[in-house]
């Protein structure tokens, strides 16, 4: 749940994945350079190192669970046909996915009902648990992919990785004055196409933009 003095999750991003499950509330999601709406009983997923940012919408009430793990819990080997030929397209750059799952999807009642087993196995903290939720995470993204909710797109990674470079340095010079201007200089690009970029990453909503 996004708390009356926490009012958003702002634009970032992270090497694991990251599930959002809505339980109560509409929210402004924005995902790879994609902004939507997600409603009670959506399903938003995250994959590894892509821009997101999370706001209620008009102020108004969110509840959601989130997982966030590492990718080691999908990863295999190339021998490991189960990853090779399933799985491997979740960590390619270019992967998009058809967001937010609603119960449009052709396969929803199977993703509900994996995605209530993953948020309770997430909570036991244990071997078992760990096993059982693995086993779920599977089976979500088996869904997702069997429904049709994933493709490629080549040109997807251009402007994220501007944003995920101008990031990283924000990042590593938290404490140092910082200004549009220094970033365009830092990464070579006129300033005006850092601001071109950055809207499309993050909510329209946020006060910088209105």
């Amino acid at each position: 749940m996004i708390p009356n003095f926490y009012p958003c999750v702002p634009l970032h991003f992270h090497s694991e994945f990251e599930i959002n499950y809505i339980r109560e509330g509409r929210g402004l999601f924005s995902c790879g350079g994609h902004s939507f709406t997600a409603v009670s009983g959506d399903i938003v997923i995250v994959l590894p190192d892509r821009l997101h940012s999370i706001f209620s919408e008009n102020g108004g009430k969110l509840i959601y669970d989130t997982i966030v793990f590492n990718r080691s819990m999908l990863c295999g080997s190339s021998e490991d046909r189960c990853y090779a030929e399933v799985l491997s397209p979740l960590f390619a750059e270019n992967t998009v996915l058809d967001l937010p799952v609603t119960e449009n999807n052709s396969h929803y009642p199977q993703i509900r009902m994996a995605m209530e087993n993953i948020m309770s196995f997430a909570k036991e903290n244990s071997g078992e648990g760990d096993l059982m939720l693995k086993s779920e995470l599977m089976k979500l993204f088996w869904l997702i992919i069997k429904s049709g909710a994933m493709s490629c797109d080549s040109e997807r990674t251009v402007s994220d990785k501007n944003i995920l470079k101008a990031q990283e340095y924000i990042r590593n010079n938290y404490s140092a004055e910082l200004t549009v201007k220094k970033l365009a200089e830092v990464h070579k690009r006129d300033m005006h196409v850092l601001l071109d970029l950055v809207p499309g990453h993050t909510s329209v909503q946020h006060k910088w933009f209105k």
